[in-house]
């Protein structure tokens, strides 16, 4: 057993500054009980700490020495505690201070900020249970439960199913605590009639300036409940006392007047004489996160009022009628309730492991060796997960978990609103509270939660970095589920060989170039007397047109980009050029550049028609740069830190909006993802605007002599290389979380590196052969299936206002030959748009304001009741597909629900995926209804969108398609 951990609470005041709340001993106390508790039950005990609660303390420094201490502040106060109060640091491991003081900082932060955390920093204004639950558990060694949303970073925090993510926003209110009072005074209320602030239940707020003809009182805004301090403890030159409730009307005005102003009762404000104290409002600052701004006094009758509000009748109607603001007077901000009682939610499953509160041989259900061994499949039923359970003779399984699926161990736990801890989790689906949740263990006792879905008999949810099905087969009981879980043969796993090559009468010493655009494969190299050379195939690789022999000369190989051709190499001079092939093959331009290299460049395209040229310096720095007109001018080049021993790769997904650049430092492969910074305050084109940055660096633990190569099929990149053996090495999918496959293309054999372009549902390998001569492989990736809907033809444009429905037809080369688009607009006051423009290949994109409370997007293929279109007669099945695939290829600041339904006269059969992250969500053909499946009539896709960050929702869907799995 670990040896105990045992924290001081200190709550400390600042030398001079005032104080923010009215926060005692006791009420820290209160908080610590409540923590206490919540551990002990999540637990089960087995949390191995305790603590002790001192009394305020005032640093005895000047105010200045305090305000510079910053993380030093432990170090500084530990000799004071031990002299004035007799804190024996000795004693305890950790120490929490509570600072209640002006300028303190929000939430809460351990320092050192280093794997041995001492001193925990909370801001008084934000002390909650929830929030120090949190920050103990970094104390138990624990890391962020983060939302993942690869390929981009993960979310942190917004895992909100765990205390280590999101503390409140599935939290509960502690009932035994009640900050309110300490922090101000609840329940005030705008009215959207007046603009007053106003409190219920006091005084007759049935007197409304702003009251329509014909009713009486004011009208609350519900979206917020304000909460004004009492007078403080300490005084600041930027805040206002003399503000009362008045006893009449139950409005908030300023009593410190000469006048009382004009109450709608008659006479003027009279303060309330229920005991509600004096109040004090902030000015002359900008709102902080819990507070509201744009509040005045009325000059006319003495109210706060809010100037933005949509109503401000005043009770005195002239000269106007509306309120006036006191002249050069103070714009007020107005504190909101907090959260400072909020408790919960529990722990997931993979931080209750490795805390070492939750034993995987007692209470897990190893289910990695049934799925490993792809494909697989296992049945587990699960109990409720409420925190570890109470010990005894026989222990039910409340997780299951599996290795050598993903990069980190996955978990799975079934979680449902109620017990203690998690008694504000949503309901998962009408009537239905339980969560089946799969979480990725990460680096620093870490998880990112990778799906979630309802517990409901027939959900299911594909995982598709670890390519696994997973399906609720039944809920025995209410506190049960039975899960089916199914591991795919891994899909984008390269096919075990070459399924074609063709060999060139062509001679090289150095590795050809090969790219790719929609209708040809071209392939360019340097031949034996140095000149560039180029050559097209329009049959995927297979045979080649007669080659092009321009002039320009170089002694390496050169790098192509697909779609609008473009070819870039190092001249005999070494200065990089880059030019366009077009028409058959000729060049245009060249551009050459003042860089040089002693190795060949990398060239790719981003989604919005960007160059990047990467190379090694003649210093072997590695460098990159870009061209916003179609390379004839070069800007934002970047220098990285970093030593690279031979020619560059790039590749680009542009439907993702992603690249990756690979190099090798010695003999090790590297790699890294290509970040560009814009700023819009720049002019297009112009130096500043842009800024390249590299991500992570990975290292995917391979060795070569030579050169990598990158390239991207169905949005998985794919790393290329030549041994140290000279075999030709294939791995991926790479830069995911799933563990890649590595194939050897045997017997091949090259001297130099190797290039790839991925064509349609091929991998196209160039190189040269050991004897010299040029070779185009083709690797077969095992789609299986075809595209039902490519999303690029049938051009809309519609726009839903609130609370309004918008219906489209489009034709084009999605199965049946059309497409009915149907949006349901849920808001009350924001509009939604849907976009379909094919020149842009961005797929159907649907974009909400930003706040928007969402919205239903419907595509129907088939009959429809406003349409008479002939039926499908569709077989899903048809070339080997078992599944339906929706590329969702953006999808910002929403979470989305899909129900894909399949219908024939007669019968419908419905599968439902909840979906957080962009990229492919397949429904499995084994959760819908067999018998429909060869004989589809109707196609209906519903994404029922729905807000879940502060972004402006935002979903783009590229492609539909029945697929199948790859060759394993």
């Amino acid at each position: 057993m670990a040896a105990p951990l045992r924290l001081a609470v200190v709550p400390m005041l600042a030398p001079t500054a005032p104080r923010l709340t009215h926060l005692t001993k006791s009420f820290v106390e209160t908080v610590m009980i409540s923590v206490r508790d919540y551990y002990q039950r999540q637990s089960s005990g087995r949390a191995n700490w305790s603590y002790e609660v001192f009394d305020w303390y005032r640093m005895p420094i000047p105010q200045v020495e305090f305000e510079k201490l910053g993380p030093g502040l432990g170090d500084r106060a530990l000799p004071l505690l031990a002299r004035d109060i007799s804190l024996n640091a000795s004693q305890f491991t950790h120490f929490a201070f509570i600072l209640d003081h002006e300028g303190v900082g929000q939430g809460g932060a351990w320092f050192p900020q280093l794997d041995q955390i001492k001193y925990l920093h909370i801001g008084a204004p934000d002390l909650s249970p929830s929030l120090l639950e949190h920050e103990l558990g970094h104390m138990f060694g624990l890391g962020h439960a983060n939302l993942d949303l690869f390929p981009s970073a993960p979310a942190e925090y917004e895992d909100y199913f765990c205390v280590m993510g999101s503390t409140g926003v599935y939290g509960f209110a502690d009932k035994a605590i009640s900050f309110k009072s300490d922090f101000g005074d609840p329940d005030w209320f705008l009215c959207t009639q007046c603009g007053t602030a106003f409190r219920e239940r006091a005084g007759d707020v049935s007197l409304c300036p702003g009251a329509p003809p014909g009713t009486a009182g004011h009208r609350a805004d519900p979206e917020l409940n304000y909460n004004p301090r009492h007078e403080p403890p300490t005084s600041s030159s930027d805040e206002e006392s003399s503000w009362r409730l008045c006893g009449n009307c139950g409005a908030i005005f300023y009593h410190g007047a000469a006048d009382h102003g004009h109450c709608p009762v008659g006479g003027g404000h009279k303060p309330s004489t229920d005991g509600t104290p004096s109040l004090i409002l902030r000015y002359g600052s900008p709102p902080i996160k819990a507070e509201r701004g744009n509040w005045q006094q009325c000059v006319k009758c003495r109210v706060l009022y809010k100037t933005d509000a949509a109503g401000r009748r005043c009770t005195v109607t002239v000269p106007t009628a509306e309120h006036e603001p006191v002249p050069a007077g103070h714009v007020y901000v107005l504190p909101i309730d907090g959260d400072n009682n909020l408790s919960g939610p529990g722990f997931c499953a993979p931080m209750l492991e490795a805390a070492g509160w939750l034993d995987p041989a007692v209470h897990g259900a190893d289910i990695g060796a049934q799925l490993v061994n792809r494909p697989g499949s296992t049945e587990v039923e699960l109990m409720w997960l409420r925190g570890v359970p109470a010990a005894g003779p026989v222990q039910a399984l409340v997780y299951a978990y599996a290795e050598g699926l993903a990069a980190g161990r996955i978990y799975v736990e079934f979680r449902g609103a109620g017990g203690d801890d998690d008694v504000k989790l949503p309901q998962s689906s009408p009537g239905t509270s339980g969560w089946v949740l799969v979480h990725v263990q990460q680096p620093g006792n870490q998880a990112h939660l990778l799906a979630r879905l309802s517990s409901v008999t027939g959900a299911s949810a594909y995982v598709q970095y670890a390519d696994l099905h997973v399906r609720v087969i039944a809920e025995p009981s209410f506190n049960r589920v039975r899960l089916g879980i199914t591991s795919g043969a891994r899909a984008g796993w390269p096919a075990q060989h070459l399924t074609s090559k063709t060999v060139l009468q062509e001679l090289s010493e150095v590795r050809p170039a090969i790219a790719s655009g929609t209708a040809y494969v071209a392939l360019a190299w340097t031949g034996t007397d140095d000149h560039l050379n180029s050559a097209i195939s329009a049959d995927g690789g297979r045979t080649f047109a007669p080659k092009m022999h321009p002039v320009e000369k170089s002694g390496n190989p050169p790098s192509l980009a697909g779609g609008d051709l473009y070819i870039a190499w190092t001249g005999i001079d070494k200065r990089l050029n880059v030019g366009e092939l077009f028409g058959v093959f000729a060049m245009g331009g060249p551009v050459t550049l003042p860089e040089t290299s002693d190795f060949g460049p990398a060239l790719a395209r981003d989604r919005d028609g960007k160059l990047f040229l990467a190379w090694t310096g003649e210093d072997n720095s590695l460098n990159m740069t870009l061209s916003t007109d179609d390379g004839w001018t070069w800007i934002g080049k970047e220098t990285f830190g970093l030593k690279s021993n031979g020619r560059p790769a790039l590749a680009s997904d542009p439907t993702q909006d992603r690249m990756f650049l690979a190099w090798r430092t010695e003999e090790d492969l590297q790699a890294a993802e290509v970040k560009l910074r814009i700023d819009e305050d720049m002019p297009e084109g112009s130096p500043g605007r842009y800024a390249i940055a590299l991500g992570e660096i990975l290292t995917p633990n391979e060795i070569s002599e030579d050169a990598p190569s990158l390239a991207v099929h169905d949005h998985r990149f794919y790393l290329g290389w030549t041994g140290t053996d000279e075999t030709l090495n294939l791995s991926g999918p790479m830069f995911t979380p799933a563990l890649p496959a590595k194939r050897v293309l045997a017997p091949e054999r090259s001297e130099n590196d190797i290039d790839l372009t991925a064509h349609e549902d091929t991998v196209v390998v160039g190189w040269t052969g050991t004897d010299e001569t040029l070779n185009v492989g083709i690797m077969d990736m095992g789609s299986r299936g075809r595209r039902l809907d490519d999303l690029q033809t049938g051009a809309t444009h519609m726009v839903a206002l609130p609370t309004t429905t918008g219906v489209s037809f489009q034709t084009g080369s999605m199965i049946g030959g059309s497409r009915r688009v149907r949006i349901l607009n849920r808001h009350r006051t924001a509009r939604a748009e849907v976009d379909l423009w094919a020149m842009f290949d961005r797929g159907l994109e649907l974009q909400l304001e930003k706040n928007h409370g969402g919205a239903t997007l419907e595509l129907t293929y088939g009959p429809t009741d406003d349409a008479a279109v002939p039926a499908l007669g569709l077989d899903l099945t048809q070339g080997g597909a078992d599944r339906l695939r929706v590329n969702i290829s953006q999808l910002g600041g929403a979470g989305l629900n899909i129900d894909a339904w399949l219908v024939t006269q007669s019968r419908i059969s419905i599968a439902t995926s909840y979906v957080s992250v962009r990229g492919p969500v397949d429904f499995l053909f084994v959760d819908f209804d067999q018998d429909l499946l060869s004989n589809v009539d109707r196609l209906i896709l519903k994404f029922e969108v729905f807000r879940s960050t502060a972004e402006k929702p935002t979903l783009v869907i590229d492609s539909i398609e029945a697929r199948g799995p790859a060759d394993g």
